[in-house]
């Protein structure tokens, strides 16, 4: 594999300060992708109640946008590296941003759900291209695990401030503005990157891996459907068992075309390396945990305690608020301290706040729930930058785009589970009963991933995939 580098600033010589546009744009960008995955929530009873439908329908208004934007992640990194993150970055967010309007302007559930398979793959090819971008502009370690930081920030407060917005749009100004919000942030960032980003300095001198996409795209498209449809018509049900049939010999296809394969997709040697394939496996423990238990409270808060879809959206403030202190206090930090402990920690932390809430009913008071959630919110804080420098370092820069498409489809797909099962225990058990199990799992899932960190994650930074 050959790369070919040009105008490769010294890493002394760029920092934050003197070259802040990867930064800004990158923020911009996973603010408005990561918002999109909640802000829709709040607002569909208001959608249903305008377009019609069954609760099928408006399941994929939000699942449909979450499967697109998994199966095609390792194609969006790969894209990255094969035609320059920078015009990867412009091209999808445009693609965003236009599908957003269009969701906007639908008539009819059919249309919103066929337009929101649209805003999937823009985001597809936007998130994965960031990481690159930040790889190439910032090359000091140091340097980067503080853009990483702030990238990560912005991601983490759009994701816990998509239910508040949606809310407060859908109720000034109706459910179309959750959608035309993306607009002033695709332009704002689209400008920047076009005038004040670099050409990207990597390109993979090979040719698209069509076979590998295509068997990439079926097994993950596969899968991710499965497990939505699985909450709604049982785990045993013929067409369930006939798609987990499918993704097994997708991926089996997948990994046999990757093998024989002269330039592939997704370098196998990745999966090598145990701290690769630990930190993966920790990236999907965090989006499980985040959408499971987001998609319950939500239920909760509405169901048990009466709230209002806005008041509901409220609540998580606590928990973006810590998000982003822990990000921008303990992020920065990573490049020197490493990534091991903050990871340790945060997931302790999270484990520890998941726990607490088993002890919350329907007589609860918000003051235990607000302090839990800070808990758990400065937890996710530690984890997230410091996996995501970890995982940098681990693969290096110059796959960095492929490296991260892999990174976010594992955690895409690990929020994809995490709201099928946990919708499956609530039916079965009632919401407040099973909202207590899906508890008792994400704290033992949080577990598991401080003992692979122990075990695999080392202090400084980890063994590098060649």
């Amino acid at each position: 594999m050959k790369y070919r580098r040009v105008e490769t600033p010294e890493p002394a010589a760029v920092s934050i300060r003197s070259n802040s546009a990867p930064m800004i744009v990158t923020a911009i960008g996973f603010f408005m992708i990561i918002l999109d995955t909640t802000v829709v929530n709040v607002a569909l009873p208001t959608i249903q109640s305008e377009l019609g439908g069954d609760i099928t329908g408006l399941q994929w208004v939000s699942g449909g946008y979450a499967v697109v934007f998994a199966s095609l992640l390792l194609s969006g990194g790969a894209l990255s590296d094969l035609f320059g993150a920078r015009g990867v970055f412009l091209a999808g967010l445009g693609f965003f941003a236009g599908a957003s309007a269009l969701c906007g302007l639908a008539r009819s559930l059919l249309e919103l759900n066929v337009v929101r398979l649209l805003q999937g793959i823009g985001a597809a090819l936007t998130l994965p291209a960031m990481l690159a971008l930040l790889a190439e502009a910032y090359l000091d370690r140091h340097v980067r695990a503080r853009a990483v930081a702030i990238w990560a920030a912005s991601g983490a407060v759009g994701q816990v401030a998509g239910p508040v917005l949606g809310g407060a749009l859908t109720a000034l100004c109706g459910w179309r503005s959750v959608f035309f919000i993306n607009l002033p942030f695709g332009a704002a960032a689209m400008l920047l990157a076009y005038r004040g980003v670099a050409r990207s300095l990597a390109r993979r001198a090979r040719s698209l891996d069509l076979p590998g996409q295509l068997a990439g795209i079926a097994a993950l498209g596969l899968l991710a459907a499965t497990l939505i449809e699985g909450g709604r018509l049982g785990w045993s049900a013929p067409p369930i068992l006939a798609g987990f049939g499918l993704f097994i010999f997708a991926l089996a296809a997948f990994i046999a075309l990757e093998r024989r394969s002269r330039a592939p997709m997704l370098p196998l040697d990745f999966f090598k390396f145990p701290a690769v394939s630990a930190l993966l496996s920790i990236g999907a423990i965090i989006n499980f945990a985040f959408y499971g238990q987001f998609f319950i409270l939500v239920l909760f808060f509405q169901q048990a305690w009466g709230a209002s879809p806005l008041a509901a959206g409220f609540a998580f403030l606590p928990m973006s608020a810590s998000v982003a202190a822990a990000n921008l206090t303990v992020g920065p930090r990573v490049g020197r301290i490493g990534g091991r402990w903050p990871m340790v920690i945060g997931q302790l932390l999270c484990a520890a706040g998941y726990l607490g809430l088993l002890g919350v009913g329907p007589s609860s008071g918000y003051l235990e729930i607000l302090a839990l959630f800070a808990i758990i919110g400065a937890g996710g804080g530690l984890v997230v930058p410091a996996m995501t420098s970890a995982f940098l370092e681990a693969v290096g820069a110059e796959r960095a785009g492929i490296a991260s498409g892999v990174l976010q489809a594992s955690r895409q797909l690990g929020g994809v589970v995490g709201v099928a099962l946990f919708g499956s225990l609530i039916a079965r058990a009632g919401l407040v009963r099973g909202m207590h199990r899906g508890q008792a799992i994400t704290a033992v899932a949080m577990l598991i991933g401080c003992l692979l960190t122990l075990r695999h994650v080392k202090r400084g930074a980890p063994a590098r995939a060649k």
